[in-house]
């Protein structure tokens, strides 16, 4: 994989984190945009590194389980705020 591709992951990943980290404290919707960039980050990773356990469906999955991550921090975050 090339440079570029891996800083553009890298940034992506170090985003989708802060995101997460801002999304479990506050609005779920920037919890599910973090997951996203996560998935992507991955995506971008495993397809750089030729890396595909899945088959072609691999960034797909990846990207699908970034979101999921991300819901679930909204949510608990969200829970979590609401209980008194």
């Amino acid at each position: 994989m090339g440079t570029i591709p891996f800083l553009v992951a890298l940034g992506l990943a170090l985003l989708g984190a802060v995101l997460l980290a801002v999304g479990a404290r506050g609005p779920w919707l920037a919890a599910l945009g973090g997951g996203a960039m996560l998935g992507v980050a991955g995506a971008i990773l495993l397809l750089g590194g030729r890396m595909l356990p899945l088959g072609s469906q691999t960034p797909l999955v990846v990207v699908l389980l970034g979101l999921g991550v991300g819901l679930s921090v909204g949510l608990a975050g969200w829970w979590r705020r609401r209980q008194p």
